[in-house]
């Protein structure tokens, strides 16, 4: 049911397929049997959609309460800690369907003389699986040229003229305050 709800086109070629097969021999032309078959198909997939719908959200509130606490692990840190900020980015939609394709938390801990970023915990919804990026990078603020949400991503330009871009479907505005504030200060002392 999971994976026809989110292939709505496969389960409309297997309720054509069910039409020609099974309809199309009693009305005595086996392809206008195909008619009636994607309405079969349609009403099957709306019941896969349903499905995933109401099995989906309670699957992304569980995402969403684990994942920062597995982006802390990675990065060494206190679940309570300070200066720790979760990054949510989705992507994908369907119609439909209420649930996005992907979705990935990013954590960032601000220190006092740099910020750490794990890569990501990702959820995809379609596939019904997770991963991990064991990666995480550090940028010094001593190297820190700005920090600002442009283009859906949190940035971070160093003075080597590389820009870390972090993804976020909204603003992470209390991770950008704290970063923006820690760089400020570091670098007037």
């Amino acid at each position: 049911m999971w994976w026809l709800g989110w292939r709505k086109w496969a389960t409309f070629a297997i309720g054509a397929v069910l039409g020609i097969f099974l309809i199309g021999p009693f009305i005595g032309l086996p392809i206008i049997g195909a008619v009636p078959g994607l309405l079969i198909g349609l009403v099957l997939w709306v019941i896969f959609a349903l499905h995933v719908n109401r099995k989906g959200e309670p699957i992304v509130e569980e995402f969403r309460k684990v994942s920062p606490d597995i982006g802390r692990r990675h990065l060494d840190i206190a679940n309570e800690s300070t200066g720790a900020h979760s990054i949510y980015h989705v992507e994908g939609s369907s119609a439909g369907i209420e649930v996005n394709h992907e979705y990935v938390t990013r954590t960032l801990v601000v220190g006092d003389s740099s910020a750490s970023i794990h890569g990501g915990v990702y959820l995809d919804m379609k596939g019904r699986g997770t991963r991990i990026d064991d990666t995480t990078e550090e940028v010094y603020y001593d190297q820190v040229t700005s920090v600002q949400y442009e283009d859906g991503a949190l940035q971070i330009a160093t003075s080597d003229g590389e820009t870390m871009s972090y993804p976020s479907t909204r603003e992470p505005t209390d991770a950008l305050a704290d970063l923006q504030n820690r760089v400020r200060e570091y670098k007037t002392v």
